[in-house]
């Protein structure tokens, strides 16, 4: 049998500063990161301000184990402790004190490809080759030192800053060379657990091919290709090869999953020969921005198709004066409020048991927002509505219906008319019909930066030229708040009196609460739902309801008085409130 991983109570009791006696070394706690079915998750600061992500285990938990679980958690930090890679989360090195057991891990500030499946749902194919060609290399480096990982998974799969995707979680790694002690657990994550784990065979690297197959369709598709409501039924349709390609996938894809999940270990490739394939020559962006995070980039298919051989490099990408013009992807303002409303309507209608905001068993800090609103500015008057976003990028909701982002480099514009066509281009190279809006949006950009909090200067960074950022799509302001719905589904309301900010995402299903003193707080509605919720939350959530309703109101208004298509259309005035662009 496999080590035991789902223990319910895994919450270590953490100090305020733990110490490695041994080195003599001191890190500050920072916040809370998540937990898993046998650890919690730390921010550790060292003194020089360096943060890590550390692993922690209560020795409360260890001294309930069975030899084979002491003995599978030495094991993860043996072999995670020798990998060295730029696509595998570093291990730095681990230490204990009286209570717990502390690894300390490189710190993957933009979580994982779970999250971003979530919010997502799939992802486009060259999105899925940059993610495959980053795990297929740090699988040929694993498997070139003997080891097999046995739990590859989206939530396993984390990204950096800079969007590299690392592998993480060593805990069911094993080394080949170590005999066949554990060589035939039946151990895994079931949705992508091979069909020779599942007949307790031997275990090769090919277990890892296998997950790797299950990843990419995972991400192209929305996911995983044996996935069921059942356990059993999941585990027969692993046995008997059971899944369907859909016809949108390109023959490419489809070709290479195929053998990827191909029943015999034996007619599975090795990981150096994936990117020998079809699909892993085709299109590959050379990075992703952060938006990707939320929003589909930006490519341009004539581009796309004739880059087969290699990365795309800046050399190849498209040139400022090739402007990409699109329709808008679809996101419809009345489904994201709709759902808002059922999720809230759904928590709120119970008699929720009351817990502490600083309960960090209640916490899912891996469902915290991408994008919301830091500063606004209300020229809606005359001109429209000014903002910028957490990431340093500026936007404006015009007067006209029209809406223009401008990214935090200031080196590249989004343009989304009336009509929902969408244009991007270069700010050095800004189409004639757009210059007056974009020293608009300029001189707002100037005005927030020197009378608002300060923000510090953003770098331009690989990517940033195919980013789609998330546009504000309406709005409503009264003397006690400013309510935000983004294009990304995110609704945000800022409760003045406090300078609070209440989050919620209907994608993942969870509020974020970041109170006067920009701590977050970050729940998954159905924690609550079953767990109960912070007073301070509530309240807001309550708030928040009303708010979401009265826009849902207007939309239904506006319906009535005009023929474009919503998604278009400006909030007007409701109950003495200045609501969207004020007409």
């Amino acid at each position: 049998m496999p080590p035991g991983r789902g223990d319910k109570n895994v919450m270590p009791t953490m100090p305020r500063i733990v110490c490695d006696e041994r080195k003599q070394l001191y890190f500050d706690v920072g916040e809370f990161l998540g937990k898993g079915g046998f650890a919690a998750c730390y921010r550790l600061v060292d003194k020089v301000g360096t943060s890590y992500a550390a692993k922690v285990v209560g020795k409360h938990l260890i001294r309930t184990k069975s030899h084979s679980e002491k003995f599978q958690l030495a094991q993860e930090i043996k072999i995670h402790q020798k990998m060295d890679h730029k696509n595998i989360v570093k291990l730095y090195f681990a230490f204990e004190d009286t209570t717990n057991v502390y690894i300390l891990l490189e710190l993957c500030t933009r979580r994982s490809l779970m999250e971003l499946l979530r919010r997502r749902k799939h992802v486009t194919e060259p999105e899925g080759r940059y993610f495959v060609r980053h795990l297929t290399s740090a699988c040929t480096y694993i498997h070139a030192h003997n080891i097999v990982h046995r739990d590859l998974k989206l939530g396993n799969l984390f990204l950096s800053d800079d969007m590299v995707l690392k592998v993480g979680d060593f805990g069911l790694a094993t080394n080949l060379g170590d005999g066949m002690k554990d060589k035939n657990w039946l151990c895994g994550t079931p949705n992508y657990i091979a069909p020779e784990v599942l007949a307790k065979k031997p275990h090769t690297t090919k277990v890892d091919i296998w997950a790797i197959g299950c990843v990419l369709y995972a991400l192209i598709v929305g996911i995983p290709p044996f996935e069921t409501a059942n356990l059993d039924k999941t585990y027969k349709k692993i046995s008997q090869n059971d899944y369907t390609l859909p016809s949108t996938m390109s023959v490419e894809a489809q070709n290479l999953i195929k053998i990827l999940l191909s029943p015999e270990p034996e007619d599975r490739p090795c990981a150096t020969e994936i990117f020998d394939t079809s699909f892993m020559k085709g299109f590959t962006p050379k990075k992703l921005p952060i938006s990707c995070l939320t929003t589909k980039p930006v490519f341009q298919n004539d581009r796309i198709s004739s880059q087969v051989d290699h990365v795309f490099t800046p050399q190849t990408q498209p040139t400022p004066t090739d402007l990409a013009m699109s329709n808008a992807e679809p996101s419809s303002p009345e489904t994201y409020l709709t759902e808002l409303k059922q999720q809230l309507n759904e928590l709120l209608s119970k008699q929720l048991p009351e817990r502490s905001l600083n309960d960090d068993d209640l916490k899912d800090p891996a469902s915290v927002p991408v994008y919301w609103v830091s500063k606004w500015v209300d020229y809606s008057a005359k001109y429209g509505f000014a903002y910028q976003l957490c990431d340093g990028s500026f936007g404006t909701a015009f007067c006209d219906k029209s809406k223009l982002i401008m990214e935090a480099n200031k080196d590249y514009c989004q343009y989304r008319s009336k009509d929902n066509l969408e244009t991007f281009f270069s700010v050095t190279k800004c189409p004639k019909e757009y210059e007056r809006k974009l020293a608009l949006l300029q001189d707002f950009e100037t005005y927030m930066t020197h009378n608002l909090a300060k923000t510090g200067a953003s770098m331009s960074r690989e990517g940033d030229e195919i980013a789609r950022l998330p546009i504000l799509q309406c709005w409503i302001r009264t003397k006690n708040s400013v309510n935000f719905l983004l294009s990304n589904g995110t609704y945000q309301c800022n409760f003045l009196s406090d300078h609070s900010k209440l989050i919620i995402c209907p994608l993942m299903g969870a509020a974020t609460l970041i109170d006067c003193n920009q701590a977050f707080h970050t729940y998954k509605l159905t924690t609550l739902l079953s767990n109960g919720a912070p007073i301070e939350l509530v309240q807001r959530l309550h708030y928040a309801q009303n708010y979401i309703k009265k826009m849902m109101q207007v939309y239904e208004r506006n319906m009535k008085h005009n023929k474009h298509n919503l998604t278009n259309t400006p909030v007007a005035s409701v109950n003495n409130t200045v609501a969207g662009l004020e007409v």
